[in-house]
């Protein structure tokens, strides 16, 4: 319950960043099932906006710390121990989450993980992910933008645990 209190003005916040243009259109990619858009922090680590590219459970190489917070939508991630159950799909820990909640991953962190159509993330890291499948056009990085803002403004007024 004391969760709720704080991802609708998280949301919000992250909407406010949107709105006062602190996004880097020419720093935006696409990569493990995701659009990446770089929020302009202050602090010392790179985050990014994630917003779900395709459904498909999709391998992801964790190179450095990382946060994940679902703010709106439903992940699923996998983790593994060898690269043959991730092959083979034999997750050693599988888990679903939805929005307010969050993991956390080391570097060498064998996992994968999908979304849905309405997923939104914001993810921490402390060095810029550099495994990248392709630079955002202008309007896919519009696109990618109106639809983590449509989600996000649902999740700033929408409990925790609520459908998004």
């Amino acid at each position: 319950m004391a969760a709720s209190d704080w991802l609708s003005p998280l949301a919000s916040r992250v909407l406010h960043l949107l709105d006062t243009g602190t996004y880097r259109a020419t720093e935006s990619f696409l990569a493990h099932g995701y659009a990446y858009l770089p929020l302009k922090t202050p602090e010392e680590c790179t985050v990014y906006l994630r917003v779900s590219d395709t459904r498909a459970l999709t391998f992801w190489p964790v190179h450095a710390p990382t946060a994940v917070l679902n703010m709106a939508g439903t992940t699923v991630m996998e983790m593994y121990r060898e690269p043959d159950d991730e092959q083979e799909g034999r997750p050693q820990y599988a888990r679903t989450l939805g929005a307010g909640e969050f993991f956390a991953a080391h570097p060498g962190t064998l996992c994968a993980t999908g979304g849905t159509v309405s997923t939104v993330q914001v993810l921490a890291t402390s060095e810029p992910v550099t495994d990248r499948e392709g630079l955002l056009s202008g309007e896919a990085y519009a696109a990618f933008t109106r639809r983590g803002r449509r989600y996000l403004e649902q999740a700033s007024r929408t409990p925790v645990g609520a459908p998004c």
